[in-house]
């Protein structure tokens, strides 16, 4: 499938954040996902990683991955009361450590990428982003494929 740009970056809060794999595996892309930082966390992603889990990460990842495809979407139900609710929300969450149990979406003393975006949303406003093609599991490209979001930026 061809992309072309779409959008542009935006740094509006509960902006969800998706880009292909920075560690791709040759047999699966597992991507990576975050949300947008709210006040006064200004310029940053909000995410969790292996090794440092849930943090605050500054800067537009079309320049931090600009080798990779970058998406961000919407939720296209959601106020913007409840995409700052849902930022907030995430941003407490920050120096939690990385779950690796990736079954277990439903854990909150720590998170993988997509489970914390998808936590957010599900917590704060009861928006369920989960396709299920995951099995239980949150996969970051269900964030961009939900029926529940909409494309406002890709970089290419």
């Amino acid at each position: 499938m061809t992309y072309s740009s779409y959008g542009s970056w935006t740094w509006r809060d509960g902006v969800i954040c998706i880009t292909d794999s920075y560690a791709s595996s040759p047999l699966f892309n597992n991507g990576h996902a975050g949300i947008v930082g709210v006040a006064p966390n200004y310029y940053c992603v909000v995410e969790a990683n292996p090794g440092s889990g849930v943090k605050n990460v500054w800067g537009n990842w079309s320049y931090k991955y600009k080798d990779k495809t970058v998406w961000q979407v919407g939720v296209t139900s959601t106020t913007v009361e409840q995409d700052q609710a849902a930022t907030e929300w995430a941003t407490k969450q920050v120096g939690k450590p990385y779950n690796g149990s990736f079954l277990n979406k439903t854990k909150t003393d720590s998170f993988y990428c997509s489970q914390l975006v998808w936590a957010a949303y599900k917590y704060t406003a009861g928006v369920d982003l989960d396709t299920w093609r995951y099995a239980s599991a949150v996969h970051p490209f269900e964030l961009y494929l939900s029926d529940k979001t909409t494309l406002i930026y890709r970089n290419k």
